[in-house]
């Protein structure tokens, strides 16, 4: 017996030991940091670069270096540590300024030629931080918004930092660059380039801009055009709490040039910008704005340029005001063919379009979609927002898309200044919840299907909805509406950032596992007698007699016979069947309704008891 039980406990002490060294190497495997100090006001010289305080990440050099005096030496030294250290393939870097004081003016460095920071290059992660005159770290929250430094680039001839994607970086835990608390002015090159895509492996990687300001610098970031394949993961740009303005631009460069991106602008302005280009413009991205503001913001080009110019993906407002602008086309977008990935919904949720000049040009709608194909599934919801004291020179369109889509409008008025509401064909229309067409032509276009809701029917002169749009079929449903938001949660695609030793996702998950697994293990090691007289009682064949019941559900389905009425109205019932309506239309390309020249239905009511129109519309 004692020897059974000396046995039992060797078996469980090496378990615990094995499961140990497997934790041990799960929290080391975290990313190394190398911490380059800078001080602008350093008296200390040094040669070669060889400055940025200790770099002892390795034990291979314990000498401690005085500060670099410039972001330039601390981006050459960044990149000469890894020509003497062989070992740095998952390190961060970390630039730490020092001896500021952030109740002062803001200490301005100008920057002149190509002495900026450079290429960061084969560092996992990247990140600026501040140190005051006390030696204390000076936290974000503290200051807010507020600039910490001033960075004047009007001499400057190449970007403030240039991200280059290596080899390696499948080995990083993580990947983020992270910029705050800095003020660019006068910037004619561009402040950001990134070229994350030229090698692989790729995988994710996070940009991280907040309380970032710019005065007078007209290009602010440019990701570089490279051939994605599938599964590449698109790098994302977030940008909180940031400010751009007073931009006079002559040159046809946006101010964001992004490639196979992810962006998204949280609590961000734009203001005061004359400019010949578009600001946005975006090729096989997504787009999110959230309480942010574009206001004053002139395109003075000949050419019929939107604000935001995009071949991409997804484009999603929430509580954007775009106010006291002089434009011609708010966005103008060709959404492509999109390889494997789910593609969410098109939003403009509690915007408002206020006081903004608008011309008609050559293209006549405020906003344009240009479809690669016919998504069924896919659509644009224009929620709770409102069009005020604009004024519109010329006849000009609200909203035009070439192919079918689905539109849904909730408590959304499209006002007179506009001479029509949409232009489609063979598409779905969903006004709902107090929706109005003020426009002088409403729809103009063939073979769409509408519905309307009971608050919106009251605003709506249907007989010019069925004079302006040919061919249409229309349901008005007389039941009270839903008030949820079409199952559209509010999806602000954000990437907040990332702490800065991962502790929960490095440390703390891996020593939980660990010690359930050990748990787990000595239970079973010490229990097994137990156990398997468990399953030897629970299999034997006293334990097989089951009792089995089939329970046999009788579905009733409901029957019913339409009433025609007066004046081509049809009304159902709730509980009735509608099948056979449309047996006699003819089919066309629409994926929603064919009615045919010879037999169409001007008006439905449909009392729909779930007031779901796409079911019905599915019925069709």
């Amino acid at each position: 017996m004692f020897k059974k039980s000396k046995k039992q406990n060797i078996i469980i002490l090496i378990i615990i030991i094995c499961f140990l060294n497997i934790c041990k190497s799960l929290t080391e495997n975290v990313d190394k940091e190398i911490v380059l100090k800078i001080d602008f006001l350093s008296k200390i010289n040094y040669e070669n670069v060889e400055c940025g305080g200790s770099i002892n990440i390795f034990n291979q050099d314990t000498k401690i270096y005085p500060p670099c005096k410039t972001f330039y030496d601390a981006g050459e030294r960044s990149r000469q540590l890894f020509e003497n250290i062989s070992q740095i393939n998952q390190v961060s870097l970390v630039l730490l300024v020092l001896n500021l004081d952030p109740n002062k003016t803001p200490l301005t460095i100008s920057l002149i030629g190509e002495k900026t920071f450079g290429d960061l290059k084969n560092y996992c992660s990247f990140n600026i931080d501040f140190q005051d005159i006390n030696g204390n770290i000076i936290k974000e929250s503290d200051i807010k918004k507020k600039p910490l430094l001033i960075i004047d680039g009007k001499s400057v001839s190449r970007s403030f930092i240039k991200y280059v994607g290596f080899e390696n970086n499948t080995l990083c835990n993580k990947k983020l660059i992270s910029i705050n608390n800095l003020l660019f002015k006068d910037w004619s090159s561009t402040l950001v380039f990134s070229n994350s895509l030229l090698n692989k492996p790729y995988h994710s990687l996070d940009f991280y801009f907040s309380s970032i300001k710019t005065i007078g610098s007209f290009k602010f970031i440019e990701s570089i055009e490279a051939n994605y394949t599938e599964g590449d993961l698109p790098a994302n740009f977030i940008f909180k709490d940031c400010h751009f303005t007073n931009v006079t631009n002559q040159y046809q460069t946006p101010l964001f040039y992004m490639y196979y991106n992810n962006i998204s602008f949280v609590d961000t302005i734009l203001d005061n910008m004359k400019l010949v280009y578009s600001p946005f413009y975006l090729t096989m991205s997504t787009f999110v704005m959230e309480n942010s503001i574009i206001n004053n913001i002139e395109l003075i080009s000949n050419d019929d340029l939107p604000i935001v110019n995009m071949n991409g993906f997804v484009i999603q407002f929430y509580n954007l005001q775009f106010t006291n602008n002089k434009v011609s086309t708010f966005f103008k977008g060709y959404f492509p063919k999109r390889p494997s990935q789910p593609r969410d919904p098109n939003i403009f949720r509690n915007c408002l379009f206020n006081n903004n000049n608008i011309f008609s040009k050559s293209s006549n709608s405020f906003i344009m979609i240009s479809l690669f194909q016919i998504m069924d599934s896919i659509y644009l919801s224009l929620e709770n927002t409102i069009f005020s004291n604009n004024t519109i020179n010329g006849e000009m369109s609200f909203l035009s898309i070439d192919k079918s889509y689905q539109i849904k409008f909730k408590n959304s008025t499209i006002p007179n200044q506009f001479s029509s509401a949409i232009i489609m064909d063979n598409g779905f229309i969903d006004l709902k919840s107090n929706s109005r067409i003020n426009t002088q032509t409403t729809i103009k276009g063939t073979n769409n299907l509408i519905t309307i809701d009971k608050d919106s029917s009251s605003n709506l002169n249907l007989d010019k909805l069925k004079k302006d749009c040919l061919k249409c079929n229309y349901i008005v449903n007389f039941f009270e509406n839903n008030e949820n938001s079409d199952g559209l949660g509010t999806k602000n695609n954000k990437i907040h950032k990332i702490d800065k030793d991962d502790l929960i996702k490095k440390i703390i998950v891996p020593v939980l596992v660990c010690s359930i697994t050990i748990s787990i293990f000595v239970l079973v090691v010490i229990f097994r007698k137990n156990i398997k007289l468990y399953f030897k009682i629970f299999n034997s064949p006293n334990n097989n007699n089951n009792n089995n019941n089939n329970n046999n559900n009788n579905g009733s389905n409901n029957s019913i016979n339409g009433n025609f009425l007066s004046d081509n109205i049809i009304e159902y019932e709730y509980g009735q069947s509608f099948e056979g309506l449309f047996s006699n239309q003819t089919s066309c390309d629409n994926p929603y309704t064919c009615p045919s020249s010879s037999s169409h239905i001007d008006l439905i009511s449909v009392l729909d008891k779930n007031n779901d129109a796409p079911e019905l519309d599915n019925n069709v």
